[in-house]
C-alpha cells in the first residue's frame, strides 16, 4: 500500500456579528488616538498653567540600578519584585553569540527554547514545563505591547532582528496574571527595544550556505525633545530542500517626543513579510521512485504573512511621583498557505486584526511616612479573523470570528521600610467569543485573579521574597470551535492556576551572583490537544481536571539524574518541558501517576522537521539508562 503523506487539518469557523456595538476598527483605532492624544494635550496645558518652583523627578524608587517595567507595569528596581526575574541587558545582548531573539532567550535560566522546524523562524519559547501549548502560556510583549495571537499561530519570532532590542525582561510565575491578563500563566518577556541618545548608524551582512543572505540597517538620532528610530533587514536563504527557500523583510521606526517633564508622546510601527516554502514529507515510496533526500514532490506549497502594527503611548507625570498614560495599538496580520498532496490542493487566507487600549494611573505619593505605589487599569483588546477556505474538493468557504477581551486591576506596592515591600492586586477579566448566530451560541466568560506578595531587600541588589499569583488562559479561537462538527466545543472553559514561589538573590560582587528559586503551579482545567479524542477518534482539545509542576521532585528526579550520570558520565541538567504532551496528561488522569521525562535526543535533531534524524549512539545510551531508572528508584523507596 502507497505510503501517505500526513498534513494538519484546516480550521474551519462560521460568520459572525461584532459583539461591541462601535464602529470599524480602524476608524475606531483613529478616534481612540486622537481621543487620547487631546487628553494627553489638556492635561498637559493644565499642568503648565499651575507654577511650580521647580520640575518634579521622575518616578524613581529605591534599590539598585537593575530596573524592570513588567513586574508591576511600571518601573522598580528588581530586588524588590517577588518573582523570578532575569534581565537580558544590552550588555548581555553584546556579549552574546546569539544570532535572534530566541537564541538569546535560550540563555537565560529556566526557560526551553525549542526549533520546531530546524530553519530559526518557527521557535517554542516555554517557562516552566508547559511543552506543546507554551505559547499560549506564556505572554510575550513588545514594549509593553502584547504580541500573542487569539488563534493557534501563537507568537512570530521573526518580527523583530535583535539589533533592534535593548533589553529583554523575564518575570517568571502566576504574578502577571493581574497584570496582564489572559497568556501570562507561566511568566511574561517584555522585549523592549532601542531608544537613542546620539546620532549614530549601523549596517550589517551576513552570508552562509544555501544562498543564504541577510543585510540589517538602522539609523537613529536624537534633539533636544525628539528622539526617533529607523531600521530595516531581509533574510533570504534557498534552504537544504527543494522548495524550503525563505524571504523574509522588516522595517520600523519609532519617535518620542518629550518637550518638557510632564508630557511624552511615544510613536512606533513596523512591517513584517516572509514567505517559506514548505517541501513536505516523503515517504519511501517517493525514495524509492528517485527522489533525492533533497528534493520534493510539493513544488509549489507554500506559506506567505503580512504583518504591520502601530502603537501610540501618550502620557503625563502630575503631582511628585504620578502618572497617567495610555497605551493603544492596532495590529493586522494577513497569511496564506497553499498545500497539495494526490488528492488536490488546499489554499487557506486568513486576515487577523486587533485593536488594543490600556489606559493606566500610577499614584506614586507617600503614604505617610512609607514609599507607595497604586496602579489601576484597564485593558481592553478586540480581535477580529477572516478565513477563506478553498479546495479542489470541497466549495469555497468564508468564516469570522471574533475575541473581544476586557479586563479591569488594581494593584498595589508598599514600602514598609526602606527595605521591605509588600505588594498585591486584583483583577477582573470577561472575554465574549463570536461565532454567529448559525450556531446559536457565543461563549461568554469571566474570572477573578489575585497576586500577594513580599520581598526584602538585605543588601545591594539582594534579596529575599515570596510570591503567590493566579494565571489565566482562555481557550484559543481555532481550540473553541470544533472543526469536526461546525460547532462550539462546550467541554472547554478557562484554564487558571494557582502559583507559589519562594527565592533568593545573592550578588556576591558586581559581576557575581546567586540565583535560586523553588515553584510550586497546580493548573486547572489544563487545555491541550488529545490526538486520540473526540467522539471519532480523530482528535479534540479537552481539559485536564487538575496538573502539578515543581522546581524539583527529589526521589523520581534523583533517579532518574543517577541513572543518566552512571550512563553518559557526566551529571544531566534538568529542563522544564513536556507538560502537555497528551499521554503524559491521560497517564495522570487515569492512572492517577506522574512522568518522568528523559530526554536523548538533541536539540539539533530537528524532530518533527526536514531532515528529522536521531543518532544511534542515543538511542543506545537510552536502552541502557532506563533499566538503571528502575533500579535506583526502587532502591530510593
Amino acid at each position: 500500500m502507497k505510503d501517505l503523506p500526513i498534513f494538519s487539518r484546516s480550521r474551519c469557523p462560521v460568520k459572525s456579528g461584532n459583539l461591541f456595538s462601535i464602529p470599524g476598527k480602524s476608524n475606531r483605532f483613529l478616534l481612540i488616538t486622537i481621543f487620547s492624544v487631546l487628553l494627553m494635550l489638556l492635561f498637559q496645558t493644565a499642568q503648565a498653567e499651575t507654577p511650580a518652583e521647580s520640575d518634579p523627578p521622575l518616578i524613581h524608587l529605591p534599590g539598585s540600578e537593575e530596573v524592570t517595567v513588567t513586574a508591576s507595569r511600571a518601573e522598580e528596581s528588581v530586588a524588590f519584585v517577588p518573582a523570578s526575574v532575569t534581565v537580558l541587558t544590552d550588555r548581555d545582548i553584546q556579549n552574546s553569540s546569539a544570532r535572534n531573539i530566541p537564541e538569546l532567550l535560550s540563555t537565560a535560566a529556566g526557560l526551553t527554547v525549542t526549533d520546531l522546524t530546524g530553519g530559526k523562524r518557527n521557535y517554542r519559547v516555554d517557562i516552566r514545563g508547559f511543552g506543546e501549548t507554551a505559547s499560549a502560556n506564556t505572554l510575550v510583549l513588545v514594549d509593553g505591547r502584547r504580541v500573542n495571537q487569539p488563534d493557534l499561530s501563537g507568537v512570530d519570532w521573526t518580527q523583530l532582528s535583535l539589533s533592534q532590542v535593548k533589553r529583554i525582561e523575564i518575570v517568571r510565575g502566576g504574578r502577571g496574571g493581574v497584570l496582564f491578563g489572559d497568556n501570562a500563566t507561566s511568566g511574561v518577556i517584555n522585549i523592549i527595544t532601542n531608544t537613542s541618545t546620539t546620532n549614530q548608524g549601523r549596517i550589517s551582512i551576513l552570508g552562509g550556505s544555501y544562498d543564504s543572505l541577510g543585510l540589517e540597517a538602522g539609523y537613529s538620532g536624537r534633539s533636544e525633545d525628539l528622539s526617533y528610530s529607523l531600521s530595516g533587514d531581509l533574510y533570504d536563504s534557498d534552504g537544504y530542500r527543494d522548495n524550503s527557500h525563505t524571504r523574509g523583510r522588516n522595517a520600523g521606526g519609532s519617535l518620542n517626543y518629550s518637550p518638557n517633564n510632564w508630557f511624552r508622546l511615544g510613536l512606533s510601527s513596523g512591517y513584517h513579510h516572509d514567505e517559506t516554502g514548505m517541501p513536505g514529507a516523503l515517504t519511501e515510496t517517493d525514495l524509492d521512485s528517485g527522489t533525492s533526500r533533497s528534493g520534493t514532490v510539493y513544488p509549489d506549497d507554500r506559506f506567505r504573512v503580512s504583518d504591520y502594527y502601530f502603537q501610540a503611548k501618550p502620557g503625563f507625570l502630575f503631582l511628585q511621583n504620578s502618572r497617567f498614560e495610555t497605551d493603544i495599538s492596532f495590529r493586522k496580520r494577513d497569511n496564506s498557505f497553499y498545500s497539495s498532496s494526490y488528492w488536490g490542493h488546499y489554499q487557506g487566507d486568513t486576515k487577523l486584526e486587533t485593536l488594543a487600549f490600556s489606559p493606566k494611573l500610577t499614584l506614586g505619593e507617600q503614604l505617610g511616612n512609607m514609599n507607595n505605589r497604586l496602579s489601576v487599569g484597564l485593558d481592553l483588546t478586540l480581535s477580529d479573523e477572516e478565513i477563506l477556505n478553498t479546495s479542489s474538493y470541497s466549495p469555497q468557504a468564508s468564516f469570522s470570528l471574533e475575541k473581544n477581551n476586557l479586563g479591569a486591576y488594581i494593584h498595589d506596592e508598599l514600602f514598609l521600610v526602606e527595605n521591605l515591600a509588600v505588594s498585591g492586586g486584583y483583577r477582573y477579566d470577561r472575554v465574549k467569543y463570536g461565532f454567529g448566530p448559525a450556531l446559536g451560541a457565543n461563549p461568554d466568560f469571566s474570572e477573578g485573579l489575585a497576586t500577594a506578595g513580599i520581598s526584602w531587600q538585605f543588601r545591594d541588589k539582594s534579596n529575599i521574597y515570596f510570591e503567590y499569583g493566579s494565571g489565566l488562559r482562555y481557550p484559543l479561537l481555532d481550540e473553541l470551535f470544533d472543526f469536526f462538527s461546525n460547532g462550539i466545543n462546550s467541554n472547554l472553559r478557562p484554564q487558571t492556576s494557582d502559583s507559589y514561589q519562594a527565592g533568593i538573590k545573592i550578588f556576591l560582587s558586581n559581576s557575581f551572583y546567586l540565583n535560586s528559586s523553588l515553584y510550586n503551579t497546580k493548573t486547572n482545567d489544563e487545555i491541550f490537544f488529545n490526538p486520540q479524542g473526540g467522539p471519532y477518534g480523530y482528535g479534540a482539545n479537552e481539559m485536564v481536571k487538575s496538573t502539578y509542576r515543581f522546581s524539583f521532585d527529589p526521589s523520581k528526579y534523583k533517579a532518574a539524574e543517577k541513572a543518566m550520570e552512571t550512563t553518559f558520565g557526566k551529571k544531566p541538567i534538568p529542563t522544564k518541558e513536556g507538560g502537555s504532551i497528551p499521554i503524559i496528561a491521560l497517564f495522570e488522569q487515569i492512572l492517577g501517576s506522574k512522568s518522568v521525562l528523559m530526554g536523548f535526543g538533541l536539540n539539533s535533531d530537528a524532530i518533527h522537521s526536514p531532515n528529522e534524524h536521531y543518532g544511534l549512539f542515543n538511542f543506545y545510551k537510552g536502552m541502557e539508562t532506563i533499566p538503571y531508572y528502575f533500579k535506583y528508584y526502587g532502591e530510593m523507596k
